[in-house]
């Protein structure tokens, strides 16, 4: 049986190996980066003027939104904030941002800010809390006025649509999402979201025919998108028609020559059919451009081993097994490597580990059975989320975990392990910011609005 991981926030998508020092230098980066530019702009500012600067920023801020680039639209609308701190927009659109990031905080601080500051659209301050409410999945503290919202949406119409799409897929209530995309789409023709979000529900749930439909009237009207092709290959796939994914991923491929996901899939589904050899080339590149991504190192390793470099293969594996050693897919790969270079007493410890590993699976199938049942238990999500984590994916454990919080912003289980797996994979800021969490005692943001 299989679920729909919860459509929660952006998360950091987990390297596998640790690369600490890669997330240090971009964060170092990124602070010196929006130094230097509010430095810049103030002087530009003292110069020719500040309206002209803060309205520059605000317009790069809301494209940056627009590209689903939430830190960047942050850095844009701060450098705003810098220029003019008393400018009302500038706080209204940092509290957009701080919503897409989930942080409810800055959220609330910036609502009142914009008030403070003069910002005339009181109802859109009074709303922008309202969607953060619907997508962390408290939709019945505000379901009953989504229809006064969309029928008085003003500039934010898909907002509104996409928190509460967003929140419904948290509680796992797809009927009720796909209700709102429906008006979505209806009212706005041209916004390609509704048709990507309709792919993610159908896909997570493999209603494949669906999810084809979906993600092909997505590439009609954005015919390069990634993950629109990623969507249409899987759900070719997911319908027996191979070949045609394949074609649909070598048209990712071409399209996206450095978006290793492309080669990845196109290598797994060669992999199947028993094409160890053409599998290869495209595993390497994609270990090439993504080197700490785990899913495509085990299946170079299980390549290497069909071809019979077995020794290579497990120069690739063990220091996956090493890195995760709860993992299912690389342990495997490991003792299968190992028994193909005759180290066979290495290999059968290795498999008895795996078959000790995958008593947990029961208990994994149980947790997605209740999890459907009570969608709002942050108990149930923070156990799935740490078996998933420790067994067969970061990113979906990380989901289901981050989904927990959303529950329960408190809950020290999920904190706790969201620390350890940050610490892990060596982003100490992260690792500390959880562990923080699991120790205080803060109540989460109430169901009022800040004032407005």
């Amino acid at each position: 049986m299989t679920i729909a991981t919860p459509m929660t926030k952006p998360v950091p998508q987990p390297a596998h190996a640790p690369r600490p020092q890669r997330d240090d230098d971009r964060s170092r980066r990124r602070f010196w980066r929006l130094w230097l530019l509010i430095a810049g702009l103030t002087l530009l500012a003292a110069l020719f003027g500040r309206t002209a600067i803060v309205q520059a920023q605000l317009a790069l801020g809301r494209r940056s939104l627009e590209r689903g680039d939430w830190a960047a639209a942050r850095e844009h609308f701060q450098a705003a904030r810098a220029v003019d701190p008393k400018h009302g927009e500038t706080h209204f659109w940092l509290a957009r941002a701080a919503r897409k990031s989930g942080d409810l905080e800055v959220l609330r601080t910036s609502i009142e800010n914009a008030r403070k500051h003069g910002f005339r659209d009181r109802e859109r301050l009074a709303r922008e809390w309202m969607l953060a409410l619907a997508e962390t999945g408290r939709i019945h503290e505000v379901e009953r006025r989504l229809p006064e919202m969309l029928m008085r949406p003003g500039e934010d119409g898909p907002e509104i649509c996409s928190a509460f799409v967003s929140g419904y897929c948290l509680r796992l209530q797809f009927e009720e999402a796909l209700t709102v995309l429906e008006a979505w789409e209806a009212d706005y023709p041209r916004d390609i979201r509704p048709h990507l979000h309709r792919g993610r529900i159908y896909a997570g749930n493999e209603k494949w025919p669906q999810a084809e439909s979906a993600y092909a009237r997505l590439l009609e009207m954005s015919p390069g998108h990634a993950e629109g092709l990623r969507g249409l290959a899987e759900a070719q796939r997911g319908q027996g028609r191979s070949a045609e994914a394949e074609t649909t991923l070598r048209e990712l491929i071409r399209r996206r020559p450095e978006d290793a996901s492309g080669y990845v899939h196109l290598a797994e589904l060669l992999f199947d059919r028993k094409d160890a050899e053409q599998a290869l080339p495209l595993l390497l590149k994609a270990v090439e451009l993504e080197p700490a991504k785990a899913n495509s190192r085990v299946l170079l390793g299980k390549t290497l081993t069909a071809l019979g470099r077995t020794n290579e293969a497990v120069e690739q594996l063990q220091p996956l097994v090493d890195a995760w050693p709860e993992d299912f897919a690389s342990r495997y790969a490991l003792a299968m490597a190992l028994r193909g270079a005759r180290r066979a007493a290495e290999a059968e410890d290795h498999f008895r580990t795996y078959a000790e590993l995958q008593q947990s699976m029961p208990r994994l199938e149980e947790l997605k059975r209740d999890v459907r049942l009570h969608p709002q238990s942050p108990d149930i999500r923070c156990e799935l989320g740490l078996l998933v984590l420790r067994h067969i994916s970061r990113s979906e454990g990380v989901a289901w975990l981050e989904s927990a919080l959303q529950f329960d912003a408190q809950h020290a289980g999920a904190h706790a392990a969201l620390a350890e797996h940050y610490d892990k994979i060596g982003r100490r800021d992260l690792a500390e910011k959880h562990r923080r969490s699991a120790r205080a005692a803060t109540p989460p943001p109430t169901s009022g609005a800040p004032s407005a």
